[in-house]
């Protein structure tokens, strides 16, 4: 494959996994709001009942998703990364713009 066909295909890749990214971010960030809101209500601990769980499951399950939103932090700034990396390559192309 030609060198720029196979640059162009790695950009592409990396903005489709950027912007998966960005949506599972915003989503995880959607539930943790949901999930802190709900502890916060007067009837969290009939809540909690209901759902058949402990406060520690409940708390653990908030703990998950700051983990999950912390990994997909590290590979949005990974993914940033290879973006400014290949920018070499888009100025090439840019260069030889007629």
């Amino acid at each position: 494959m030609d060198e720029n066909l196979k640059n162009l295909h790695i950009l592409s890749k990396t903005y489709n996994e950027l912007y998966k990214c960005c949506e599972e971010v915003t989503g995880l960030y959607l539930d943790l709001g949901e999930k802190e809101s709900v502890c916060k209500k007067k009837n969290f601990k009939e809540l909690l009942k209901k759902y058949k769980k402990t406060e520690a499951e409940y708390f653990d399950g908030i703990s998950i998703i700051k983990k999950q939103i912390t990994r997909k932090l590290d590979q949005f700034q990974l993914l940033q990364n290879n973006l400014k990396i290949k920018s070499t390559f888009i100025h090439q192309l840019e260069s030889k713009k007629l």
